[in-house]
């Protein structure tokens, strides 16, 4: 929560120079008001840019378009499809600005697959002075490689030139199984498929893992998701069995289906992201690839033993790449999300389970909730 002195939606760039060049206190960028962690909060003046929006210029030589920064992801996704191009890659919720986006890392799955900020190439910055640069790795290459995850501290960025990729179409597969011994194929699996995610269900000994890999042919289209029905019924164990674990895994293991449960071909983009309508509190850290396995075992462990826990636990592999602040800047991550609902404490997830992604290096997701101040980010 904040309270700002003002709150401002300028419509063009000029606008929002003066409107910075003129502010008599502190101004701070909002997005989408997506992030778990109070990353817009600002008692001065605040900045809603949701006016720059929309596909402004594309080449179709190189496959480059400018966006503005107020995009949201489904929108800019839809309109590169018009196209016929593509993100090469989309997170699984896709309501963040773009600013928003490539500010905080936001990310995929894919072993070889980076987080979105890889894809631009150059961005246009209006400074704390008011002044408006065109920056790029060329132009201001310390500039750029601290902007493209900047978390909105080095000024507001208004507009972004973006690498695309020709529209392609995915094959999306979910597969439910105990969890021994899946996590002995986990990174076989990563390794295997384009696109590869699990979700540990919490309290139940099973996992539904995700593949999307390249498809060639005539789509089908995405069929209907389950994911709220399952999350429906994993909180109804946990109000009943919560204190019963043996109890809740062996009604679990009986009544969840296994095997594969869904099978679809689709547009990218229609597959990659999917909406959310339940309201959670997350946290996500990024661990070191070699740590996954090992870190994985202890948060299902800690799971099961927390009787509040009932999401289930998402696990995603991401490349790395050179944005200063980026959490893959040294080196490829695997990155471990756990849930709560909006109005459930989560209290513990600072005290179980932060101790446990710290130990092995983790870096926080910069939009999700921890703990972690500015003494953390200095040591």
């Amino acid at each position: 929560r904040s309270t700002p002195v003002d709150m401002l939606f300028p419509e063009t760039e000029d606008e929002l120079a003066d409107v910075v060049r003129r502010a008599q206190a502190p101004i701070r960028p909002v997005g989408s008001g997506h992030s778990f962690t109070g990353l817009a909060t600002c008692e001065g003046i605040m900045v809603d840019i949701s006016a720059m929006e929309g596909l402004k210029r594309f080449d179709p030589v190189t496959g480059q378009a400018v966006f503005g920064a107020g995009t949201r992801l489904f929108q800019a996704a839809s309109q590169l499809d018009q196209h016929e191009r593509a993100f090469a890659n989309l997170p699984d919720i896709d309501v963040q600005t773009m600013a928003g986006s490539f500010a905080t890392a936001t990310h995929g799955t894919g072993n070889q697959l980076p987080a979105l900020h890889d894809a631009v190439t150059a961005f246009r910055l209006i400074t704390p002075s008011g002044d408006i640069l065109d920056v790029s790795a060329s132009s201001h290459p310390d500039l750029f490689a601290a902007g493209r995850v900047s978390l909105g501290a080095l000024g507001i960025i208004t507009e972004y030139t973006i690498n695309t990729v020709p529209a392609f179409n995915l094959h999306r597969r979910m597969h439910v199984e105990k969890v021994e011994p899946f996590l002995e194929r986990m990174e076989e699996l990563g390794e295997t498929h384009r696109n590869f995610e699990f979700f540990y269900l919490t309290g139940t000994g099973m996992v539904a893992w995700l593949t999307h890999d390249l498809f060639e042919g005539e789509i089908e289209g995405r069929g209907e998701s389950q994911d709220d029905d399952t999350l429906d019924a994993m909180k109804a164990l946990r109000d009943s069995f919560g204190w019963f674990p043996w109890l809740r895994k062996k009604i679990a293991q009986t009544a969840i289906p296994t095997g594969e449960v869904e099978n679809f071909t689709d547009e990218s983009w229609a597959l990659l992201s999917t909406t959310r309508p339940v309201r959670f509190v997350e946290m996500e850290y990024h661990i070191p690839r070699e740590a996954a396995l090992a870190t994985v075992r202890q948060v299902i462990r800690k799971l099961d033993q927390t009787s509040e826990a009932f999401f289930p636990m998402e696990f995603r592999n991401v490349a790395a790449d050179t944005a200063w602040l980026s959490p893959f800047s040294d080196g490829p991550k695997s990155s471990i999300a756990i849930h709560a609902g909006v109005d459930e404490r989560y209290d513990y997830f600072f005290s179980e389970f932060e101790p446990i992604y710290r130990a092995v290096g983790g870096h926080p997701h910069w939009g999700k909730l921890h703990s972690l101040g500015k003494a953390d980010f200095l040591s």
